[in-house]
């Protein structure tokens, strides 16, 4: 599905809700890169939000991979995509771009296997 070059930047895209699949994809995108063994890893983001357990996944896969990795927020970062966005170590936002962040409620067993 995806073709990355071993030395060579990786750019793609996170567009749209933030779901199981599109986790899994973008998880999947991050992780064929990083075995592609790319020199880094470059994300255009524009994402409404959605589920914050798929959000977290994200995030943790994000922060175990062995490989640079750059967010921009190109349109709207909303609701749990925030907490995508905070796990990359380099991030920027454009000009017009938004963030909205507000309060999350989640039951105490929700993360537990």
């Amino acid at each position: 599905m995806y073709t990355f070059e071993s030395g060579r930047p990786a750019t793609f895209s996170f567009n749209g809700g933030l779901e199981a699949e599109s986790a899994q994809r973008f998880v999947y995108a991050l992780t064929a890169a990083c075995n592609a063994s790319v020199s880094d890893i470059h994300v255009w983001m524009n994402c409404y939000g959605g589920n914050i357990q798929d959000a977290y996944y994200a995030y943790l896969a994000m922060r175990s991979l062995d490989v640079s990795i750059s967010i921009y927020n190109v349109g709207v970062c909303h609701s749990s995509a925030v907490t995508v966005f905070l796990g990359a170590e380099h991030r920027f936002g454009a000009k017009p771009a938004s963030f909205l962040i507000h309060p999350v409620k989640v039951p105490a067993n929700a993360f537990v296997g």
